[in-house]
């Protein structure tokens, strides 16, 4: 690589050590902005830091080698995953942030799933990337799905991720998330039964512990109720489940929630002990309200674009508020929602606006709450922005 040099930052300043190395006529390896020499990566590296706790005010501190022959893909992810603990399901590529524009490539256990908006943007380039992470992850089959807008007008089978190359008996792969296991299905439609961009919402679930100062009930103390709205596979309530919590699952789909029930059946979870309902998440929250049934939990994860012969059509970016106001009607007070929207277009603004008007339109306070979005596997860049936007509160 040439010379390996030393920096220590006086300030917390940007870009100092890259604007003090170009200007002493050695620009950083990859920095192509202050006249370094092309390269796969910026070759810079923070190999040491430390800093006082916050809170404890214990001296923390972190070292981590230098390794710029490694694709930086491939460190962020492996350093990501040694955290998570028993989980092999995770992005591995996140389009232009990784520098890969149009190319978005996820592990589920022993598959990898490529997505561009078509094959003709599969170029040789990026089919060859996806074999070395296949090479390098020890997975056994790649498959392939067109990231298309029209899967409502599409049929399950068209919109399916279709094989590639390698073992084409790995069309049902049962992987892991935090110890977890979800089954998932290659050959059924759009998704494949989880969505990796809410693993960590879903440790939430599994640990309690929101963020600073906000927590889930106690389990020592009680056995609390979650309502999982467009529950889809009820990946968030099997976490739910194994903390001890109650769960309540709503679809219109009753194939998925049958998919829920297998899932809890994987781990070690009597589905019969806990409520999987069969229809339109707006009749069933009216009916809850009539009842005055309420939860200590509710989450709010439904998708882009919905219809249904009951309650009509859903759209996001216009019915996100009146969605909150109707769900806050089962929230019992103390209680917290989980409310979630990945639409495009629809931005952190306007999704906290609605949000706020839900809240005002039940007539119920924000006592509490805490912003979330995707994961560091889901890097996000001025050219990728971030699309995930999850809020959690609790309400008085």
């Amino acid at each position: 690589l040439g010379h390996l040099l030393a920096a220590i930052p006086k300030t917390g300043r940007t870009h100092q050590v890259r604007l003090h190395a170009a200007d002493l006529g050695f620009p950083v390896l990859g920095d192509e902005l202050y006249g370094g020499r092309p390269y796969p990566r910026l070759c810079l590296h923070a190999g040491w830091m430390a800093f006082r706790h916050p809170v404890t005010g214990e001296r923390l501190s972190f070292e981590t080698p230098a390794q710029f022959e490694q694709p930086q893909w491939a460190l962020l992810r492996e350093g990501l995953v040694s955290e998570l603990g028993e989980t092999d399901a995770y992005r591995v590529f996140h389009g232009a942030s990784d520098g890969v524009p149009g190319l978005y490539i996820d592990r589920f256990g022993p598959v990898l799933l490529v997505q561009t908006k078509d094959k003709d943007s599969l170029s040789e380039s990026y089919r060859q990337l996806a074999r070395e992470a296949a090479t390098r992850l020890g997975t056994q089959a790649i498959f392939w799905k067109n990231l298309t807008p029209e899967v409502q007008r599409s049929s399950p089978t068209q919109v399916a991720p279709q094989f590639v190359e390698g073992d084409p008996s790995f069309q049902q792969p049962v992987i892991s998330e935090w110890g977890l296991h979800y089954q998932l299905r290659f050959g059924e439609g759009y998704s494949v039964g989880l969505f990796l961009d809410q693993r960590e919402n879903r440790w939430r679930f599994l640990t309690g512990y929101v963020g600073p100062r906000f927590r889930l009930p106690d389990l020592q103390k009680e056995t609390p109720s979650l309502l999982n709205l467009f529950s889809y596979t009820c990946a968030f309530s099997v976490c739910a489940a194994r903390a001890g919590w109650h769960t309540v699952n709503v679809d219109l789909s009753k194939r998925y929630l049958e998919w829920g029930k297998e899932n809890f059946r994987l781990n070690g979870l009597d589905p019969d002990q806990h409520e999987f309902w069969h229809g339109d998440v707006w009749d069933q929250l009216r009916r809850w309200t009539k009842k005055q049934r309420q939860f200590d939990a509710v989450i709010l994860d439904p998708p882009t674009f919905s219809r249904s012969k009951i309650s009509g059509v859903f759209q996001t970016r216009r019915d996100y508020g009146r969605l909150v106001a109707a769900a806050l009607q089962v929230v019992r007070p103390g209680g917290v929602v989980l409310a979630c929207c990945n639409t495009v277009g629809f931005g952190i603004k306007d999704f906290l606006r609605q949000i706020e008007e839900g809240v005002a339109a039940a007539g119920r306070q924000i006592l509490q709450k805490q912003y979330t979005t995707q994961p560091p596997d889901f890097p996000t860049s001025s050219a990728e922005p971030a699309y995930l936007k999850c809020l959690w509160f609790r309400v008085k």
